[in-house]
């Protein structure tokens, strides 16, 4: 602490040893110039100090001010100075100051850490709390895909189950059709019944896309020049447009093979092009393009059906109406449609959902009102190893049992009844069991049975796919065939076992049938 005198009058100082020191000034034994003091001040400070001087004068107020000097070393020392007016003249006014000064540079310097480290803290307190605002972004963001993902695996379920229900129904209806029509020789009778059979056959292609959307339908995929496809599709496609739309296609000349159900891959085609054409009203352009396509990290998490990998692009684009953001969320969703009552069924969109991730790979819906639509699908390489297993088409003439005992198990008895009908219509003898634990002991019994068909999803512990796994097992020389309302055979655990999807005509049954029995030899 150093004190000090201040003369207003002739700007004299009078100060102790310790002010010398505080401001590096040589000593004196008398008093000194203001000018002197004033010359080491820090340059930033001098104003501030002159300032608060002259108010502490003219208002004759305490003054109080922090401020900087420089030694000659270069060293820079805090001070604080505080003081008084004295002395007032004849007009009021101070003629001196006193006051004194402290050393305060220990004191600045911890308040700078203590402001440097505050700093430092806001700094990291700032980059975790946009660590966090970014890590909050993609915890939203995968919830709001696996809501997504959620939804449709709900949504799936359901659709699945009323595929199962009604194909019982397709398959108790158009086997009595069938048989009504070969107990008839009435040309309009079975004309009559020819009709309700094409209803069938309408009905069954509806529930094949409710379960290629629900996953739960079993494709057939080769390895496929997509490429080759479209140039092969696009007469038809031209003819479905009309002459007002003008079909383009870019396709990659080094796209690779994709694995998958050519006809799966016909029918989404053509699903998005009447999409498209609907939304062309006036004419427009759509553009077929395919490349290669490997997502990238951020992609991978906006699609939970996505993996990182190679895929085939397929991308359908138009210059159509497009569509508004709450209508491209709901695009993919089975039986919603914004077109008029009567002009869609709601299941073009979620039917080509359906193959693609089913397939192996997802689909991605670019659109925007008045700009237009894109679809993309996205398909796996034919690296990627298949699955499903299907019988083959059937053959023109009806085959023919050789009255073969076959073991049909069925829990539906509506659907037992008409099966049973037409495996004796096919020459076959029939014993019935209602579910698989009946069937195993059937089988365990009669040494006879040739072949065992049982539906796949039955009531109880056991299901056809357990007891195809004891049959095979015990019973080397019995055939297996097992039907599903679902057609949900899982190849890798039965890959012996052919699978008939339901409802199924008299015909592909017999086929089938020939198909599952054991060679002569084996029985």
């Amino acid at each position: 602490m150093g004190t000090w005198n201040w003369n207003l009058t002739n700007n004299q100082l009078h100060w102790s040893d310790r002010q010398f020191e505080l401001f590096d000034v040589p000593k004196s034994k008398g008093p000194i110039h203001i000018e002197t003091a004033l010359a080491n001040i820090h340059p930033d400070d001098l104003d501030r100090l002159l300032t608060a001087n002259r108010i502490s004068v003219e208002e004759d107020v305490p003054f109080r001010e922090e401020f900087r000097v420089i030694h000659r070393s270069g060293e820079v020392r805090w001070l604080l100075g505080q003081g008084n007016p004295l002395h007032h003249g004849k007009e009021g006014k101070p003629s001196s100051m006193i006051g004194v000064n402290y050393d305060i540079s220990d004191r600045k310097t911890l308040e700078l850490e203590i402001a440097q480290s505050n700093l430092e803290l806001e700094v990291r307190v700032s980059d975790r709390t946009r660590a966090l605002e970014q890590e909050m972004r993609q915890r939203q963001k995968a919830e709001r895909a696996l809501a997504h993902s959620q939804r449709f695996e709900l949504i799936g379920q359901l659709a699945g189950g009323v595929a199962h229900d009604f194909n019982n129904l397709l398959a108790v209806i158009g086997g009595n059709l069938e048989l009504a029509a070969m107990r008839t020789a009435d040309e309009q009778i079975i004309e009559l019944l020819n009709d309700a059979r094409e209803a069938v056959e309408t009905g069954a292609s509806v529930n094949r896309r409710l379960l290629s959307f629900a996953r739960q339908r079993e494709l057939e995929p080769v390895a496929l020049d997509v490429n080759d496809r479209i140039i092969k599709a696009r007469r038809l496609l031209e003819r479905t447009l009309g002459e007002k739309i003008v079909l383009e296609t870019s396709l990659s000349s080094e796209l690779c093979e994709a694995r998958l159900d050519p006809g799966e891959l016909d029918s989404a085609i053509l699903n998005l092009v009447l999409n498209a054409r609907d939304a062309m009203p006036s004419g427009g352009t759509l553009v077929i393009s395919t490349r290669n396509y490997v997502l990238d990290d951020e992609e991978v998490e906006s699609f939970p059906e996505a993996q990182k990998r190679e895929y085939v692009q397929v991308s359908i684009s138009d210059t159509g109406v497009g569509m508004a953001p709450d209508v491209v969320a709901k695009a993919l969703t089975p039986y919603f449609t914004t077109k008029l009552r009567g002009k869609g069924s709601g299941l073009g969109l979620s039917s080509v959902f359906g193959f693609a991730t089913q397939s192996g790979g997802f689909v991605r819906i670019k659109s925007e009102e008045g700009e237009g639509t894109i679809v993309q699908i996205y398909l796996p390489h034919s690296a990627t190893p298949s699955g499903a297993k299907m019988l083959d088409d059937p053959k023109t003439d009806l085959l023919l049992g050789q009255g073969e005992l076959i073991l049909l198990v069925e829990d539906e008895e509506k659907v037992r009844q008409i099966t049973h009908k037409r495996l004796i219509e096919l020459g076959y003898n029939v014993v019935e069991a209602t579910t698989a634990a009946e069937g195993t002991a059937v089988l365990e019994s009669n040494h006879t049975i040739s072949l065992v068909f049982s539906d796949v999803r039955m009531p109880g512990a056991t299901s056809g796919y357990d007891l195809a796994k004891w049959t095979l097992e015990n019973r080397e020389d019995v055939g297996v065939l097992l039907t599903s309302g679902y057609n949900d055979l899982s190849a890798e655990e039965h890959q012996n076992v052919n699978l008939l999807a339901k409802p199924y005509s008299l015909r592909i049954l017999a086929f089938a049938l020939r198909n599952a029995l054991p060679a002569p030899r084996d029985r």
